[in-house]
């Protein structure tokens, strides 16, 4: 989570904020590849996920609260909503629960770099996750390998634990992560791990890009003007931008 902090630590990975440190789990060591013990941890693990989704919840279903900005002003919150996760591997899999499969969509790991037909491409939703997993569960009864290898192909937590970050929607039809239940959810919040240098590269060259053409026109606008007395001010504004610039971005996928 993006927070605000004084100017050191503003440009670094110092300016996130942790939702939570999970405890360690003790294992006597010949106990940890018991199968009994792999499915406790990740039972455990999607337990503290759940936590961390249920804080935004609990928040959107109290109707909200007041809270007070850096400049002394009260702004009214109704809803608190996770735009993205932005995690990287294997957390994306671990929050998603879609093993090697894409974690937007139902392609396999083998099919990544493959051309994608028109309207082939079935976006992952809790709901659709929901339906093929019983289609999974009733092959299993009369083909248990066959229906094993399809779902870890597809991401379909068949016999592993599934995620913790769906939850039913409030009385406003919001969950944590918006109105939409095909476009807000775990699935779709959740950009591919191989996008994210591409996403974050050129977010962070568009910023920057900005800025410098900001301190240009200010420079050619005013001689008294230089680009240390231009680039103080933006500090102040810099996060504020790359907020709005992500959020447009989400918007506009």
């Amino acid at each position: 989570m993006g927070g605000f902090f004084r100017k050191y630590a503003r440009e670094s990975v110092v300016s996130k904020l942790s939702l939570g440190t999970f405890p360690v789990i003790n294992i006597a060591p010949q106990n940890t590849l018991l199968v009994v013990a792999d499915r406790f941890v990740r039972e455990v693990r999607q337990h503290f996920h759940r936590a961390i989704v249920m804080c935004f919840d609990d928040f959107n279903r109290n109707g909200g609260e007041s809270m007070t900005l850096q400049s002394g002003e009260e702004m009214f919150f109704k809803k608190s909503i996770i735009l993205a996760i932005y995690a990287d591997f294997p957390a994306a899999r671990k929050c998603a629960c879609t093993g090697s499969a894409c974690p937007q969509c139902f392609r396999k790991q083998k099919e990544f770099a493959d051309a994608i037909a028109a309207n082939a491409l079935v976006l992952r939703t809790p709901a659709k996750v929901g339906a093929r997993k019983r289609a999974l569960q009733n092959m299993a009864r009369t083909q248990t390998t066959a229906a094993q290898k399809r779902a870890t192909a597809l991401g379909i937590p068949l016999k592993i634990v599934d995620t913790g970050w769906t939850i039913p929607p409030d009385e406003d039809g919001f969950t944590p992560f918006g109105p939409d239940p095909e476009r807000d959810n775990i699935y779709q919040n959740m950009p591919h791990v191989m996008l994210h240098g591409l996403d974050e590269g050129l977010t962070a060259k568009l910023c920057i890009g900005t800025v410098n053409a900001t301190i240009l026109e200010a420079m050619n606008t005013s001689p008294a003007n230089n680009a240390t007395s231009v680039s103080l001010p933006l500090q102040n504004c810099t996060l504020v931008y790359i907020f709005v610039i992500f959020a447009w971005n989400l918007y506009l996928n």
